[in-house]
């Protein structure tokens, strides 16, 4: 959970913080807004991985699993399947590393 005191502006004495990850801003004026957003993103995103997936022509349903899971950065075509490179959370990595290729 990430706590937003905005209005800082309006105040002249110390508000409680709720927690580590309270951060005080001023919608009006600016401040605090960039530390909140790099906040926000780093716990949006903390869990994500680039990874590389060779999945057989087989497992069709697998690779569109896997593309549906993340963004895909490059697909290459091979002789024994599909090879993409994605960015995705640990646990869909985790779902679909038995495809994985090591980088």
């Amino acid at each position: 959970m990430i706590y937003a005191q905005n209005k800082i502006d309006l105040v002249d004495h110390d508000i409680a913080i709720l927690g580590d990850k309270t951060y005080q801003t001023s919608a009006l004026k600016g401040d605090g807004l960039d530390v909140l957003l790099e906040a926000i993103v780093k716990e949006i995103f903390n869990d994500i991985i680039t990874a590389t997936f060779l999945v057989p022509f087989s497992e069709g349903r697998v690779l569109s699993e896997i593309c549906d899971a993340g963004k895909v950065l490059v697909t290459d075509y091979l002789e024994t399947g599909t090879q993409v490179k994605v960015e995705l959370h640990d646990k869909d990595y985790n779902k679909y590393k038995k495809f994985s290729v090591g980088e």
